[in-house]
Protein backbone atom coordinates (compact mmCIF):
# COMPACT_ATOMS: atom_id res chain seq x y z
CA UNK A 1 0.00 0.00 0.00
CA UNK A 2 2.86 2.34 0.87
CA UNK A 3 4.51 1.68 -2.55
CA UNK A 4 1.28 2.56 -4.33
CA UNK A 5 1.00 5.83 -2.42
CA UNK A 6 4.61 6.74 -3.22
CA UNK A 7 4.04 5.81 -6.88
CA UNK A 8 0.94 8.03 -7.07
CA UNK A 9 2.84 10.88 -5.43
CA UNK A 10 5.70 10.56 -7.94
CA UNK A 11 3.26 10.52 -10.87
CA UNK A 12 1.48 13.59 -9.53
CA UNK A 13 4.78 15.44 -9.16
CA UNK A 14 5.89 14.37 -12.63
CA UNK A 15 2.70 15.48 -14.39
CA UNK A 16 2.26 18.56 -12.23
CA UNK A 17 5.82 19.64 -12.99
CA UNK A 18 5.26 19.03 -16.71
CA UNK A 19 2.13 21.19 -16.59
CA UNK A 20 4.10 24.06 -15.05
CA UNK A 21 6.90 23.61 -17.60
CA UNK A 22 4.41 23.56 -20.46
CA UNK A 23 2.95 26.93 -19.46
CA UNK A 24 6.31 28.68 -18.95
CA UNK A 25 8.33 29.39 -22.08
CA UNK A 26 11.91 30.68 -22.09
CA UNK A 27 13.58 32.21 -25.14
CA UNK A 28 16.35 34.73 -25.83
CA UNK A 29 14.44 36.96 -28.23
CA UNK A 30 11.37 39.18 -28.05
CA UNK A 31 8.21 37.40 -29.30
CA UNK A 32 6.58 38.71 -32.51
CA UNK A 33 3.51 40.12 -30.72
CA UNK A 34 5.72 42.61 -28.82
CA UNK A 35 7.98 43.70 -31.68
CA UNK A 36 7.38 47.32 -32.63
CA UNK A 37 7.10 50.77 -31.08
CA UNK A 38 4.78 51.22 -28.10
CA UNK A 39 3.46 54.50 -26.67
CA UNK A 40 1.18 55.58 -23.84
CA UNK A 41 -1.22 58.48 -23.51
CA UNK A 42 -0.95 58.44 -19.71
CA UNK A 43 -0.05 61.79 -18.10
CA UNK A 44 3.72 62.33 -18.21
CA UNK A 45 4.34 59.70 -20.89
CA UNK A 46 3.54 61.70 -24.04
CA UNK A 47 7.17 61.91 -25.17
CA UNK A 48 8.14 58.40 -24.10
CA UNK A 49 8.19 55.14 -26.03
CA UNK A 50 9.44 51.57 -25.95
CA UNK A 51 10.70 49.87 -29.06
CA UNK A 52 11.02 46.11 -28.92
CA UNK A 53 13.23 44.49 -31.53
CA UNK A 54 14.15 40.84 -31.69
CA UNK A 55 17.25 41.23 -29.50
CA UNK A 56 17.02 44.85 -28.29
CA UNK A 57 14.83 47.12 -26.22
CA UNK A 58 15.09 50.86 -26.78
CA UNK A 59 13.41 53.12 -24.25
CA UNK A 60 12.76 56.71 -25.27
CA UNK A 61 12.73 58.83 -22.14
CA UNK A 62 11.85 62.19 -23.70
CA UNK A 63 13.72 65.09 -25.30
CA UNK A 64 15.64 62.77 -27.65
CA UNK A 65 17.04 60.78 -24.74
CA UNK A 66 17.15 57.03 -25.31
CA UNK A 67 18.30 53.97 -23.40
CA UNK A 68 19.60 51.08 -25.50
CA UNK A 69 19.31 47.61 -23.92
CA UNK A 70 20.16 44.08 -25.02
CA UNK A 71 17.79 41.15 -24.39
CA UNK A 72 19.15 38.20 -22.44
CA UNK A 73 16.05 36.12 -21.68
CA UNK A 74 12.32 36.28 -22.14
CA UNK A 75 9.97 34.12 -20.07
CA UNK A 76 6.31 33.88 -20.99
CA UNK A 77 3.34 32.45 -19.13
CA UNK A 78 -0.14 32.32 -20.64
CA UNK A 79 -3.03 33.16 -18.35
CA UNK A 80 -6.68 34.20 -18.36
CA UNK A 81 -5.81 37.91 -18.38
CA UNK A 82 -3.21 37.60 -21.16
CA UNK A 83 0.46 36.66 -21.39
CA UNK A 84 2.84 37.62 -18.60
CA UNK A 85 6.37 38.34 -19.81
CA UNK A 86 9.48 38.55 -17.67
CA UNK A 87 12.19 40.16 -19.79
CA UNK A 88 15.77 40.17 -18.57
CA UNK A 89 18.15 42.55 -20.33
CA UNK A 90 21.37 44.55 -19.90
CA UNK A 91 22.02 48.19 -20.65
CA UNK A 92 25.13 49.50 -22.45
CA UNK A 93 26.99 49.55 -19.10
CA UNK A 94 26.17 45.81 -18.74
CA UNK A 95 23.91 46.48 -15.74
CA UNK A 96 21.34 43.64 -15.43
CA UNK A 97 17.74 44.87 -15.54
CA UNK A 98 14.30 43.33 -15.86
CA UNK A 99 10.86 44.24 -17.07
CA UNK A 100 7.70 42.37 -16.10
CA UNK A 101 4.63 43.06 -18.14
CA UNK A 102 1.16 41.75 -18.92
CA UNK A 103 0.32 41.66 -22.63
CA UNK A 104 -3.34 41.65 -23.70
CA UNK A 105 -3.93 40.87 -27.39
CA UNK A 106 -7.49 42.26 -27.52
CA UNK A 107 -8.23 45.56 -29.31
CA UNK A 108 -4.95 45.66 -31.21
CA UNK A 109 -2.81 44.70 -28.27
CA UNK A 110 -1.66 46.53 -25.17
CA UNK A 111 0.51 45.90 -22.15
CA UNK A 112 1.03 47.18 -18.65
CA UNK A 113 4.22 47.05 -16.63
CA UNK A 114 4.16 45.43 -13.22
CA UNK A 115 3.78 48.07 -10.50
CA UNK A 116 2.77 50.67 -13.15
CA UNK A 117 -0.57 49.14 -14.11
CA UNK A 118 -2.19 52.57 -14.55
CA UNK A 119 0.07 53.22 -17.57
CA UNK A 120 -1.24 51.34 -20.61
CA UNK A 121 1.10 50.93 -23.59
CA UNK A 122 -0.32 50.49 -27.11
CA UNK A 123 1.39 49.80 -30.40
CA UNK A 124 2.17 53.05 -32.20
CA UNK A 125 0.11 53.48 -35.36
CA UNK A 126 2.17 54.05 -38.50
CA UNK A 127 0.48 57.45 -39.05
CA UNK A 128 1.66 58.74 -35.62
Amino acid sequence: MKKIAIGCLLLALLFGGYGLYATLTRVKTIPPELIGVWVSDAPGYGDRYMEFEKERLTIGTGAESIELNFIEEVRAREGREGTRYHIRYRNVRRLPLQLMLLYRPDRGGSFTIRHLEEVVWRRKKSAD
